[in-house]
């Protein structure tokens, strides 16, 4: 039976989350539904057409559950479809639910930074209630312990204790720009969107990344706050963004074909020793733009890649999810 559509008339409403660890949740579920669409990629898949209709439903279904019947998100999505098992359209449904990840991952951290508002959750529909989670309770921090010195290649053996959710200050620069970096996909997308098919900048390497995060960041920042740093050795035209008042600076990476997760891993731990003997830095916050998913456990990876050492600090951004 189908299920009433009364809630479509009544005012949107946004769903609060109780915890980190519920939103936590919430992201795997969509990863689940991602690697559920990357499915339908196989060659020779039986029942195919069948499959296809299948996750279309589910993931309808995991909208609703996880940010409710009265959401925006669950209004934009309730009608969702892959057109096709082609690699465009299933490419689009996976970046779909890339952005409703990076939203969740937006309000994961303003959880963590003790930012969030008690918001009432979304009226479900009486017919089908939407089980809501209870919320475990937020375990206590441990203890700092004490980490050997390593070098960039051992960034699996030092990490396994990091924190996975690292608190980031409520308001401050670093809160802005992880803002930045969570809707920096959002704003790519939208410039390949000219009227009349003009000319617009296409995201296509880490120079291209580079320029529209700067001219993302003095949407956010006085010039004068902001300064461009080229550090040395470092491939020709390379820029890295410093905001001296913060004692932060921000490097860019975009993903590539050929540079794994460990490469990767080992040039953003270089670069945190770089900035550790800099004079004044505190924060070195890395932005890893991968618009081709090319990353399969971001999260994980920045969990490990995150961390603290003599008051300096690490912290890691991977976009879209």
């Amino acid at each position: 039976m189908a299920r009433s559509r009364g809630s479509d008339h009544l005012p949107p409403s946004s769903r609060s989350f109780s915890s980190v660890a519920e939103v936590n949740q919430h992201i795997e579920q969509l990863h689940g539904r991602i690697a559920q669409v990357e499915e339908l990629r196989k060659d020779g898949l039986p029942f195919r057409e069948a499959l296809k209709v299948a996750a279309e439903s589910q993931i309808r279904e995991t909208i609703r559950q996880i940010f409710g019947e009265r959401s925006p998100e669950f209004r934009a999505h309730q009608h969702l479809r892959i057109r096709s098992t082609a690699d465009d359209d299933l490419a689009d449904t996976i970046e779909t639910l890339g952005e409703l990840i990076a939203v969740l991952e937006e309000k994961k951290n303003l959880l963590a930074a003790g930012d969030s508002q008690p918001v009432r959750p979304a009226q479900q529909s009486a017919r089908h209630p939407t089980p809501q989670p209870a919320a475990p309770a937020a375990p206590a921090s441990p203890p700092p312990q004490p980490q050997p010195d390593r070098g960039p290649g051992d960034a699996s053996a030092e990490t396994r204790q990091a924190p996975a959710d690292v608190k980031v200050p409520a308001g401050g620069a670093l809160e802005r720009i992880h803002r930045l970096g969570l809707r920096f996909h959002a704003v790519a997308r939208q410039l390949r969107q000219r009227y009349d098919g003009r000319p617009t900048l296409d995201v296509d390497d880490v120079h291209d990344v580079q320029d529209l995060l700067r001219t993302l960041l003095r949407l956010e920042f006085e010039e004068s706050a902001l300064e461009e740093w080229a550090p040395d050795g470092e491939d020709a035209g390379r820029k890295d963004f410093l905001v001296p008042q913060e004692g932060l600076a921000v490097t860019v990476r975009k993903t590539k074909q050929g540079l794994t997760a460990k490469a990767l891993s080992e040039q953003l731990l270089l670069d945190f020793q770089r900035y550790a003997v800099r004079q004044g830095f505190k924060t070195l916050f890395c932005f890893v733009y991968d618009p081709e998913g090319r990353i399969g456990n971001p999260a994980r990876l920045e969990a490990d890649l995150r961390r603290e050492r003599d008051g300096k600090r690490l912290d890691v951004l991977i976009a879209p999810k």
